[in-house]
């Protein structure tokens, strides 16, 4: 399967070393998405593959989909400020 168009691929480097516990493990990305194309090498089971990514986001906070809060604290003028608010 051939790799998807690079502003489909976020490089997340994370702020701390992450081990994940298994192939595929849902996490959460916490940090700022920045636009801008980036290359880098992907080791793969048979050689290296070198992937474009459209957006990074360096010094992210990863964490376990099961440790994420319902609601994340924003700037009283952020405006997803309507994401932490409950359905009726």
């Amino acid at each position: 399967m051939p790799t998807p168009p690079p502003n489909q691929i976020v490089l997340v480097t994370p702020a701390h070393p992450y081990r994940m516990a298994e192939a595929y493990q849902p996490v959460s990305v916490t940090g700022v998405l920045e636009p801008g194309m980036e290359k880098s090498q992907l080791f793969i089971l048979d050689g290296v593959l070198i992937v474009q990514s459209g957006y990074t986001v360096r010094k992210a906070e990863v964490a376990d989909v099961d440790s994420v809060p319902d609601a994340v604290t924003l700037p009283v003028n952020s405006p997803w400020n309507f994401l932490n608010k409950k359905k009726n």
